[in-house]
């Protein structure tokens, strides 16, 4: 019985969502084939997330350019090189 009072008693997980701020960090280098899967399977969570940051980490395969692409068009993804 005391579990059943602490989970009646307990705010709901919704109750603190709308006051839940999620940041993304992610560390990436020579990604290019996978990149935009990653970012776009991010933004499509069911609680989006407020901010994704993505640390480049000297790519040369042409993902930093994606990368920087996809930040002009989303708001909330920061590239960082």
């Amino acid at each position: 019985m005391q579990y059943e009072t602490m989970v009646a008693e307990s705010p709901s997980v919704d109750a603190h969502a709308s006051s839940m701020r999620v940041s993304i960090v992610v560390t990436v280098r020579n990604e290019r084939g996978s990149i935009v899967t990653l970012l776009e399977s991010l933004l499509a969570q069911s609680h989006r997330p407020d901010e994704i940051i993505i640390v480049d980490g000297a790519s040369t395969d042409g993902t930093l350019e994606i990368l920087q692409s996809f930040a002009a068009a989303h708001q909330i993804v920061r590239v960082i090189s």
